[in-house]
Formats: structure tokens, C-alpha cells, sequence
């Protein structure tokens, strides 16, 4: 190889090593301002093709205002995004949305904080509404589903599993005026078995139907009575047996809460004191 080709090829060489280290380095040009094409404005650091990249603010013509990192021209890491309807975005972004921790103030004051994908609430966080409602726990595409805690504005706190924003299977709810449900629901409503404790009055366990006592349960009042048998629309109703606070037993047909139809009255001493048709709670032959 001749001399000139040998210089030739060595000026080839450096020129082609030197474009390859030019094109994978990154050039920031720190305070750089321009408008865009689309009427906002940027500034900040560029890369080689004067694309955003690195630190920087860019406010869109509609008033919106993004500031933090930029790769390649998007919106990508650690940023704030302020929208012209004054919700405000702090956290992770990813290809120019919020993506992964953030903080979020909406305009109607609702907050969110936590794990956020696909511009929707997913995986776990916290939302705390103007109206005084609170949820943690877990969500998928912006609505609570799988472990969490509400609590509503009344004071209510519901505990357990959600799906689609709504307590469902297993859960407890503790309610303002001190009520507690414990057992299985569906959307929210009782549904299944469970145990209410009614506050001042008794704890109900048993077999529940759209949120009220309907079929086998037991009801422990607060006087120390108990109730076990059929209930219907929350009230004893069908065969069951009522033990009294002083130990008296009666055993046989209830309608609307009370003895009615046949039945036998056995005092706490062990002898019978009745035996035969109720009527609205009273025996009907004394």
C-alpha cells in the first residue's frame, strides 16, 4: 500500500471514530431557549439534534408546564407537570406521561399519591377526596381492587378485598354509629355469612341476604338472651327457640320476631310451664 493510501485510510479511520464517539455522546447545551413548531416554548438542555434532553421546563401553548428530565425529546424521569386546569403532576415520567411514583392534585382537590401506569391509578396508593372520603390500598386502571381501606365521609371504614371500587368477599365494616359487619359481602351489601354486633342492642351471626339476616343465624341481645333459628327480613320467623335472661326456654314457631303458632315454655327450674298455640307472642289457652 502506497503512502497516500495509507494516509487516506488512517484519515478515514479517525474521521469514522471520531462520528461514532459525537454520535453516542450526549452534548448538553445548558440554557437553551426556543419556540417550537407546535407555538411552546422550551429551555433547558439539548442533545445533538437540539431535542430536549437532560434538565429542562417546556410550556405548551395551552398554558400546561412540564419541568425535569428530558430524553431524546420527551418527557422521561423526574418531573413536574402543572396542566392549565391546575392539577398538578410531581413524580415519574415515562415517553412524556406520568409514570411510576407520583404525587397528583387535581383541580377538584381530590389527591393521589402512589404507583401510577397508563395514565390511571395501578398498583398501590392513597386518594384523599374533597368530600372527606379516603381509600388505601390497591388499584387497577384508577379503581380500587384487591386489599385496601376506605373511609367515607359519614365516618364509615370498610376493610378487605375491592373489586371494581367496591368491598367484595371477605371484609369488615365498622360503621359511625358503632354498628361492626364482619363475614362476606357482595359490591358493599352482606351477602352470605357474617357477624353483625349491633351497638346497646346484640351480635348477630349467621346467614345474611342483601345486607340484612335472612335464613339459619343466632342473635345474642344485650340483656343476655338469645335467639337461635330462622329468620326472615331480619326478624325471627320459623321454627327456632328463644332462651330468657333469667334462663326460661321457649321452643317452637315465631312470626314477625316474636312466638306465634305452636310452641313449648320451659322454665329454667327444667318443668313446663306451657305447652301449645301462640298468638303475637302470648299463649292462646291462659
Amino acid at each position: 500500500m502506497k503512502f497516500n493510501e495509507i494516509k487516506e485510510f488512517m484519515t478515514g479511520l479517525l474521521q469514522k471514530h471520531q462520528e461514532e464517539e459525537i454520535d453516542c455522546c450526549y452534548v448538553p447545551k445548558t440554557i437553551f431557549s426556543t419556540v417550537l413548531s407546535e407555538g411552546g416554548k422550551y429551555t433547558g438542555d439539548v442533545n445533538i439534534d437540539n431535542l430536549p434532553h437532560g434538565k429542562g421546563k417546556l410550556t405548551l401553548p395551552s398554558g400546561s408546564v412540564y419541568e425535569g428530565d428530558f430524553i431524546d425529546g420527551t418527557a422521561h424521569g423526574k418531573g413536574k407537570s402543572v396542566l392549565f386546569d391546575g392539577s398538578v403532576y410531581e413524580g415519574d415520567h415515562k415517553n412524556g406521561k406520568p409514570n411510576g411514583k407520583v404525587k397528583i392534585m387535581y383541580f377538584d382537590g381530590h389527591i393521589y399519591e402512589g404507583d401510577y401506569e397508563n395514565g390511571a391509578a395501578h398498583g398501590k396508593g392513597k386518594s384523599t377526596y374533597p368530600d372527606g372520603d379516603f381509600y388505601e390500598g390497591e388499584f387497577v386502571d384508577g379503581v380500587p381492587n384487591g386489599k385496601g381501606k376506605q373511609i367515607t365521609e359519614d365516618g364509615d371504614v370498610y376493610e378487605g378485598n375491592f373489586l371494581d371500587g367496591e368491598l367484595h368477599g371477605i371484609g369488615k365494616v365498622t360503621f359511625e354509629d358503632g354498628h361492626i359487619y364482619e363475614g362476606k359481602l357482595t359490591y358493599g351489601i352482606p351477602n352470605g355469612k357474617g357477624k353483625m354486633t349491633f351497638e346497646g342492642v346484640g351480635i348477630y351471626e349467621g346467614s345474611f341476604v342483601d345486607g340484612i339476616p335472612e335464613g339459619k343465624g343466632k342473635i345474642k341481645f344485650a340483656d343476655g338472651s338469645v335467639y337461635e333459628g330462622k329468620f326472615e327480613y331480619g326478624v325471627p320467623c320459623g321454627k327456632g327457640k328463644l332462651i330468657s335472661s333469667e334462663g326460661d326456654l321457649y321452643e317452637g314457631d315465631f312470626a314477625n320476631g316474636v312466638p306465634h303458632g305452636k310452641g313449648k315454655v320451659t322454665k329454667s327450674t327444667g318443668n313446663i310451664a306451657y305447652e301449645g298455640e301462640f298468638e303475637d307472642g302470648e299463649p292462646c289457652d291462659l
